[in-house]
């Protein structure tokens, strides 16, 4: 949607005020072009209102590595009240931003020049308008396989210097650390999350700059080799 001189667009939905509901799927492809593989991302949208709603519509999230099998993600769904808040209503030269949403997908490992897939889909009652922009991914610099009671962190790939790991992501506990998964980072501070239980072989070696590191209590193995060359090393707590 977008008025006909303006700049402003948005890929949406138009729904007369009937009891059916009505249905918009809107399809991005995304192409890795590092020379990493990615296994998961952040999502970000806003949802733009052009016509006024008589009742609520649901935008429902999902990805593809195929363009054809679906995964959907119900954490970050949206749930639209019903609104008059535009005058007129239509508003297609000056829409309301009504809410924005950040998503975490974790999907198979996307290689480098693979594509991902990213589906919007509203559903609406009653009378609506309602369109998806602003949209933007960013690929996490964390790695991630499913270790059977949780995720295990297989790589990290970011350039910070101070790090709390995740706890959770799309609601699985991080419940390991792989094998040289901050291998050679440039980590200097490091908080490992309670719910963490094993740090597998060399989790941490050849960081030469870290300087600290906080354990939770809920480690019960710490692989060898765990901090080999980390020559900086001279402060560990266990919380």
């Amino acid at each position: 949607w977008g008025a006909a001189n303006g700049t402003n667009r948005s890929l949406g939905i138009l729904k007369r005020a009937i009891a059916d509901p009505s249905y918009g799927n809107f399809v991005l492809q995304a192409r890795n072009g590092m020379s990493n593989s990615i296994s998961s991302f952040t999502v970000g949208f806003s949802v733009k209102q052009y016509y006024r709603a008589t009742s609520q519509t649901y935008v429902k999230f999902y990805y593809s590595t195929d363009g054809s099998n679906w995964s959907r993600i119900q954490s970050g769904e949206l749930v639209l009240i019903e609104t008059n808040i535009l005058s007129p209503a239509f508003t297609f030269d000056r829409p309301a931003t009504i809410t924005k949403s950040e998503i975490g997908v974790l999907s198979p490992v996307v290689w480098s020049n693979g594509n991902i897939y990213f589906r919007w889909e509203i559903q609406a009652y009653g009378s609506a308008g309602y369109g998806i922009d602003d949209i933007w991914i960013t690929p996490s610099p964390f790695g991630f396989t499913n270790n059977g009671t949780g995720l295990t962190i297989t790589r990290y790939s970011g350039s910070d210097t101070t790090l709390s790991l995740p706890d959770t992501v799309n609601g699985q506990p991080v419940t390991a650390l792989g094998t040289g998964a901050f291998a050679r980072s440039l980590l200097q501070n490091v908080t490992i999350p309670s719910g963490v239980r094993n740090s597998e072989e060399g989790a941490f070696s050849s960081c030469y700059r870290l300087t600290s590191v906080i354990i939770p209590g809920s480690v019960t193995n710490i692989g060898r080799y765990a901090f080999t060359y980390g020559l900086a090393l001279t402060n560990v707590i266990i919380s």
